[in-house]
């Protein structure tokens, strides 16, 4: 090997080292959001369950509300009836 081979080699190793230092700390970054994600999802799932909840008490009031309304449409057919 030439002298200028080996003081390219030598560039091109420094400057791999930069590369893969950098890789690492990009890897380390999408750990991170990774896991930040997980958090994320976990916490959607847990509001998505509640929502539900409320979503199904919300239909029970309505039936309740139904169920209320006619009875008030019935008595005021009675009484119209008798008036």
């Amino acid at each position: 090997m030439k002298l200028v081979q080996i003081l390219e080699f030598g560039v091109n190793t420094r400057e791999f080292g930069s590369f893969t230092r950098e890789f690492g700390a990009n890897t380390r970054e999408f750990g991170a959001n990774t896991r930040e994600f997980g958090a994320n999802t976990r916490e959607f799932g847990v509001n998505t369950r509640e929502f539900g909840a409320f979503t199904r008490e919300f239909g029970t009031n309505t039936r309740k509300f139904g169920v209320i309304t006619r009875e008030i449409g019935t008595n005021t057919r009675v009484r119209s009836k008798y008036s």
